[in-house]
């Protein structure tokens, strides 16, 4: 799609090409995050097709949290395990995430990468400055890769800061550190979040030298985010639900064009939007509305140059501001979690708290996991470039052909006959009066070809593709035939996707057994820690807080998902949901390993040896 996968691959091509995110600046320029983009030109840069260096990134996470907790774990067979449980992981078959050439397939490596480092930075918080440096930069690194990947990544905020917070308690406080060494500390402590800011700065310098805006974003961190917040704020007609399909009607968009000279200044294209593509039924469903926007904007003449285009936001968002707090439109009253979402109020509450805990059932069971030979979407062009700029085979959609034959007979005055078939822009000649049985590639209906009967050079007469007769001949048709072909890729594909589907069969049919086992194994640190701290003793505290940070992450990550998509029916819901949390998988796994492996190491070793001890007495 041009506004996903096939955006994505474009900023992709142009840093290959040394043109930043393009050569020319628009609507598209800067509308997504640069980490996937950036993803794929590294392994360009490095030889690596897009598949291996999906997996080498997977692999290369992995073993970071196998290192960052292999002194903790302390026994081998436990590291060996929890790495093969991840390494197999459903998220890492499933062709929604990554057997699609488009951003949710490096989140969840991402998410282990970033919380790998900080849990090994915690573990370390007692060791030379030296290594906690390595594992704080690694941190920041992987923060600032994966915070770039999609908007949303505030998410993983909360375990972020959490573990930043108890390794600074740990390694300072506990450790009763003063002057230059606490000094030291703090500042390696700060590293991850030092490194993001740097990141921010650095990308958003590049996109002013290059586009004259000094941001990451024009869609998220300009002024355009301001006008999305203020027209979320709108007050509409009627009983507003919290599974509305729109989230700002026709009739809004109405009065906003009356209240504000800018919007009426592109009355004619905002009328636009609602005839093309984006509408359905006579409106613009969910944040769809926003892209439809910028379309108008850019329509209008705007996006010729970044900060022109701010300009005109940003004097937007005054009138917007304005015609709320005077109220010539009505504000309407609600909670925002975030600009860029409708507003929540708390009759939507339980509405919500229903599609979060359907939508945890479904994501935390890998309900909607499934591997499977996709073919791409676009034209010929589009996937090869795909191809190209990734190194990648792409599954091509089905070839659809027409097979006709039939048998032309020129009129007795028809001097110097030629007939062809026309499809688009090609032409296939047929042999006359011997009979013809020709294939006509990438057509899959009749009305997409004709015939065209041409005489001296001279195009005279154009048939259907069906018997007829004409002044110059006869077309007798015998048989028209359609051939699909398919692409010997998914052929080939099948025993893969065989053996991947039983990989995520198993994790299906065992998900509620090791959740539970987690959970209990959450629960008995819990109370262990609660009994140890009687006794001045913290083994439990860093395994507890690192959970409870994994489970706040995977909470506020279903919050927001499952209120954003609250606008989708049914069918697409579910998927989407699943889709936009292909990092809460990554997590629950985390989430898993950590309260089995230290809930047996804590809790059920300590039980046991106390049940010996008393056995010896």
């Amino acid at each position: 799609m041009m506004h996903d996968d096939y955006l994505l691959v474009n900023y992709a091509d142009s840093l290959q090409n040394s043109e930043w995110l393009g050569l020319e600046y628009n609507n598209l320029t800067l509308a997504k995050g640069i980490s996937f983009s950036f993803f794929l030109y590294i392994c360009n840069l490095l030889l690596i097709p897009y598949p291996l260096g999906l997996i080498l990134f997977w692999i290369l996470s992995l073993l970071i949290l196998i290192a960052a907790v292999k002194n903790v774990v302390g026994n081998r067979e436990a590291l060996l395990l929890m790495y093969l449980f991840l390494l197999y992981s459903p998220a890492t078959f499933a062709s929604s995430y990554s057997q699609q050439i488009y951003r949710m397939a490096v989140v969840p490596a991402a998410v282990v990468f970033v919380a790998a480092c900080l849990i090994g930075l915690f573990f370390r918080r007692d060791e030379k400055i030296s290594i906690q440096v390595r594992w704080a930069l690694g941190a920041g690194v992987g923060l600032s890769f994966f915070w770039y990947i999609r908007e949303d990544s505030i998410w993983l905020l909360p375990f972020v800061l959490g573990a930043l917070l108890c390794t600074a308690i740990g390694g300072i406080a506990f450790q009763n550190e003063r002057g230059v060494l606490a000094a030291k500390k703090l500042i390696v402590y700060t590293l991850p979040i030092l490194t993001l800011l740097l990141t921010n700065h650095i990308l958003s310098l590049k996109n002013e030298s290059h586009y004259g805006i000094y941001t990451v974003s024009d869609r998220t961190d300009t002024n355009f985010s301001k006008v999305v917040s203020n027209m979320l704020k709108v007050e509409r007609e009627g009983t507003v639900r919290a599974d509305d399909r729109v989230w700002i009607t026709k009739k809004q968009m109405e009065k906003m064009i009356d209240a504000c000279p800018t919007l009426k200044s592109i009355e004619p294209q905002l009328k636009q939007i609602y005839e093309s593509a984006w509408c359905i039924d006579g409106e613009i469903e969910g944040d769809i509305i926003f892209w439809a926007l910028r379309d108008a904007v850019a329509w209008s003449g705007q996006y010729q140059s970044a900060a022109d285009t701010d300009q005109f936001y940003k004097t937007l968002n005054e009138e917007l501001t304005a015609a709320l707090n005077q109220g010539t439109l009505k504000r309407r009253e609600a909670i925002y979690l975030s600009s860029m979402g409708k507003g929540l109020t708390k009759e939507d509450i339980p509405f919500l708290l229903r599609r979060m805990a359907e939508n945890m059932k479904s994501v935390f069971t890998y309900e909607l996991c499934k591997s499977e030979a996709q073919p791409g979407n676009g034209n010929w062009e589009q996937l090869r470039k795909m191809e190209a700029v990734t190194g990648a085979m792409l599954v091509y959609p089905n070839r659809v052909s027409l097979k006709i034959g039939g048998m032309i007979q020129p009129a007795k005055n028809a001097e110097k006959l030629e007939v062809y078939i026309k499809a688009g822009s090609r032409m296939t000649e047929l042999s006359i009066e011997n009979g013809f049985s020709v294939e006509i590639e990438d057509v899959d209906r009749i009305e997409a070809a004709q015939f065209q009967i041409y005489e001296n050079g001279d195009l005279k007469d154009t048939m259907e593709l069906k018997t007829g007769k004409n002044a110059y001949c006869k077309i007798e048709v015998y048989n028209i035939e359609k051939v699909v072909s398919e692409d010997p890729l998914i052929k080939k594909s099948e025993p893969v996707i065989k053996i991947s589907n039983i990989f995520i069969k198993i994790y299906q049919k065992t998900s509620i057994l090791f959740l539970g086992f987690s959970f209990l194994g959450y629960l008995g640190i819990f109370v262990k820690m609660l009994t140890d701290l009687r006794k001045k003793r913290y083994e439990c505290v860093p395994v507890f807080l690192i959970m409870t940070g994994f489970g706040i992450s995977i909470l506020v990550c279903m919050l927001g998902v499952s209120w954003f998509t609250a606008w989708m029916q049914q069918f697409q819901y579910r998927w989407y949901t699943f889709f936009y949390t292909a990092g809460v998988i990554a997590v629950l796994q985390m989430f898993q390993i950590f309260g089995i492996c230290f809930g047996i190491k804590n809790v059920l070793k300590s039980v046991l040896s106390d049940r010996r001890k008393s056995w010896i007495k």
